[in-house]
């Protein structure tokens, strides 16, 4: 996503996705001003919580930003992902309206807490985790089981659609402390794994050349 170029048009992807069966959800990415990008201004960015405002407004709210959390994995600033489930009349439900999902991610933070139970822990555990691959039987259960609703895979999985913002960091936006929370990786010739925002910024010069 492009300031002044194309945030207009998520509201419409959006709907686009909704509206196709065969499409299991969409990741919005904001431009990450590195290596080949000509002709930029650092500070003429878009973030993550800008996009989530976006999606609110362009769907009329039928997506809120209280749908949207960041995934436990990564820093919380990396990334925020929604489970959207579309109704028999068409009207959207996700996971946050049915759950409290801030409860249950707290899981991901060694926290006890001794009312869990056991099968939506392990559901949100599948849903927010950064392997979750849109549905899938994996998910769609995950996502069942994490609403109580009745498991039917030819049924539900064409109504569940996963949409997700991650935000790649390029040298005006790059933390440390970001870096050493990564679940991205690329593995260097010699075998060292690198955080993926550290590579695009330090190392993938080196190795193009």
């Amino acid at each position: 996503l492009q300031r002044g170029v194309n945030e207009h048009e998520i509201g419409k992807i959006i709907d686009f996705v909704l509206n196709k069966p065969l499409i299991k959800g969409v990741s919005f990415q904001p431009t990450t001003y590195c290596n080949r990008y000509p002709n930029y201004d650092p500070m003429d960015i878009i973030t993550i919580p800008e996009v989530i405002e976006e999606i609110e407004k362009q769907t009329n709210k039928r997506l809120l930003k209280s749908d949207f959390y960041p995934i436990p994995c990564p820093y919380p600033s990396c990334s925020f992902i929604s489970y959207v489930f579309i109704k028999s009349n068409k009207e959207l439900s996700t996971l946050p309206r049915i759950i409290d999902i801030g409860d249950y991610l707290d899981f991901f933070s060694n926290k006890i807490m001794p009312d869990f139970n056991k099968v939506i822990q392990n559901a949100v555990n599948s849903l927010y985790s950064t392997s979750a691959v849109p549905a899938t039987e994996k998910i769609v259960r995950a996502y069942c089981e994490a609403c109580s609703m009745n498991f039917n895979f030819k049924q539900v999985e064409s109504k569940i659609k996963v949409i997700s913002i991650m935000h790649f960091m390029d040298p005006y936006t790059f933390d440390l402390e970001r870096t050493q929370k990564c679940c991205i990786h690329e593995v260097l010739p010699n075998g060292k794994m690198i955080p993926f925002c550290v590579y695009n910024n330090i190392y993938r010069r080196k190795n193009e050349h």
